[in-house]
């Protein structure tokens, strides 16, 4: 029997906070989307934690955003980091942090306040679906005081019917997994 290789947690979640995607992690830890999900179930139990935090996002920082009591739609934070792009300007690249079927929140995707976006998912072998792109409106946007990145949170206000289904797909499968 094989043995066993050790993959040290504290390692996994330092290459997710500096923004490592899904596929990156898979490849450089030998991994297969199952080993990665349980590695991140794993992580979330151990540090009874969800998984915002494993984006450096802070407690505190989580309830200032907290809107719940006038959110109709639920978010599901993202446990392992999704590449986002500008459609037009495919070098603005960030991670998504957070999403829902009407918007998503990012970091380290630069925008400013009230921007009109053309934004492109590019989900990798991790969530085996195509990239897709829509429309979103910038609500939000601040700089994060702990590496100076932007993270800010975008409204969708227009999507084809095609990158909808994606869209609920993507949520599902990380409500479903995590």
């Amino acid at each position: 029997m094989a043995d066993k290789r050790k993959i040290k947690g504290l390692d996994v979640l330092a290459d997710m906070r500096a923004g490592m995607a899904a596929a990156e992690l898979m490849e450089k830890y030998r991994l297969s989307t199952r080993g990665l999900q349980f590695i991140l179930r794993q992580l979330s139990d151990a540090a009874n934690a969800n998984p915002g935090q494993f984006y450096g996002r802070s407690e505190q920082d989580q309830h200032a955003e907290d809107t719940s009591g006038i959110r109709i739609l639920t978010r599901s934070d993202m446990m392992c980091p999704l590449r986002l792009q500008d459609e037009k300007n495919p070098k603005n690249q960030g991670t998504v942090r957070d999403i829902s079927p009407k918007g998503l929140g990012t970091k380290g995707f630069e925008t400013k306040l009230g921007q009109v976006r053309a934004l492109v998912i590019c989900a990798d072998e991790f969530f085996e679906m195509d990239r897709f792109a829509f429309e979103a409106v910038c609500r939000w946007v601040k700089t994060d005081p702990s590496d100076g990145e932007c993270v800010a949170g975008f409204e969708i206000s227009k999507i084809s019917e095609t990158s909808a289904k994606r869209l609920l797909e993507l949520k599902d499968l990380i409500d479903y997994m995590f």
